[in-house]
């Protein structure tokens, strides 16, 4: 039992579990949490027990939101939500100082959450697949971001901050409404691929996007 106790990964995944067991919770030790593919309904209670955590991948279940102890993570690096009922983030989500990875794809997001904005050392972000209509102004400050996947939501166009996300490197904006570009795209200078297709840009205004970024891999 003392060798489960000092366990440093947990792998659940694919098992029709609903419901964690008490006890996973009790490993102080745990840093690595993987439920993927079970029925859950709900985040696991008593998560923020584990202050240890650095990844918790809960991808393919029917969780519908998260509670505000998700918070008490400290050292959660990377948080793998895609695939469930997810409508909205607590704002204490924004405690999580040091999460890279955030991956809400296929989800039922209506916004970015203001709190994902306030994480200063996101790199990768996934909110593809959801029901956003517009990006809130605020994304600018997201300074450490390399990937953004905005992919098949019902956006008609970026907020001018995206082109101060300097270290982007890929933008994934395939499958949405829109009709235009922010006019200082060319201040993406480390943009390798952008994904456009399946969007409402006429020709020329896709001959001054490929001007503006001439290094960059762009599909249309």
């Amino acid at each position: 039992a003392s060798d489960v106790y000092k366990r440093q990964e947990l792998n659940f995944s694919a098992n029709r579990i609903q419901v964690f067991p008490d006890a996973v919770f009790k490993m102080p030790n745990l840093q690595y949490l993987n439920g993927h593919k079970n029925l859950l309904s709900n985040f696991p209670k008593g998560s923020d027990n584990c202050a240890s955590l650095q990844e918790i991948n809960l991808s393919f279940n029917r969780i519908p939101n998260l509670p505000k102890e998700v918070g008490n993570l400290p050292n959660l690096h990377t948080l793998v939500l895609n695939n469930n009922l997810i409508r909205a983030i607590p704002p204490e989500l924004d405690a999580l100082t040091e999460l890279v990875t955030l991956n809400m794809a296929v989800n039922q997001l209506q916004r970015i959450p203001d709190a994902i904005y306030k994480l200063p050392k996101l790199k990768n972000l996934d909110v593809s697949y959801n029901f956003m209509t517009e990006i809130p102004e605020g994304i600018e400050a997201l300074e450490a971001l390399e990937y953004l996947d905005l992919s098949f939501n019902q956006l008609t166009k970026l907020p001018d901050g995206v082109c101060q996300l300097v270290n982007l490197k890929y933008l994934k904006l395939r499958g949405n409404r829109i009709k235009e570009m922010p006019s200082q795209i060319a201040k993406l200078s480390n943009l390798r691929e952008l994904d456009l297709k399946k969007n409402s840009l006429t020709s020329k205004q896709k001959q001054a996007i490929k001007a503006k970024l001439p290094y960059c891999k762009i599909w249309f």
